[in-house]
């Protein structure tokens, strides 16, 4: 599936980005399609800019602020705003280096953290099904898995935690 660009960078007639992205062929080496990214990245940041009234020295961590704001408004996954990031770098990394800026604002700037996902988990009724299904079995493992299984499902361990737990650290006293 082709990747759909909005053309924003056609949008954007700054002589500091289109010598950016003759860069990133010319001295970088990356590949068009890297370029089209990056160009789309940095020409939506050019035109909120724009929009704001405001030029690429003006930018500071407020206005940055601002911008991520906007994205995450627009409910842009986090990932798409991690690589927005990363191409901002690059871009004011490039203005610093080469057309004497005097600082990155990016590079100061965190990227969002990934979500972390809830584990999936079984409801009673699959966990009882398995357990009853495993009570059917009549190999010589099947007792064995079978207080493998009730453990993990009562426990609440995890099956690494199952995997490395010694004899010695069962309470056999107790009767829970």
């Amino acid at each position: 599936m082709e990747k759909e660009y909005t053309n924003k960078i056609a949008r954007v007639t700054d002589e500091e980005f289109l010598s950016f992205l003759d860069y990133l062929i010319g001295v970088k080496g990356y590949s068009e399609e890297t370029k089209k990214s990056y160009g789309e990245d940095v020409a939506d940041f050019l035109l909120f800019l724009s929009h704001e009234h405001k030029s690429k020295q003006q930018v500071d961590r407020e206005l940055i602020r601002i911008y991520l704001l906007n994205l995450n408004l627009e409910n842009m996954d986090k990932s798409s705003i991690k690589r927005r990031l990363s191409a901002l770098r690059h871009f004011y990394r490039y203005l610093y280096t080469y057309k004497d800026y005097k600082d990155n604002p990016f590079e100061t700037i965190s990227t969002p953290k990934k979500d972390k996902k809830l584990p999936e988990f079984l409801s009673f009724e699959e966990v009882t099904d398995l357990l009853e299904s495993n009570q059917k079995r009549e190999d010589k493992l099947a007792s064995r898995d079978q207080a493998i299984l009730e453990l993990l499902f009562s426990s609440g361990l995890r099956c690494s935690e199952i995997i490395s737990l010694k004899v010695s650290a069962c309470d056999k006293e107790s009767e829970y």
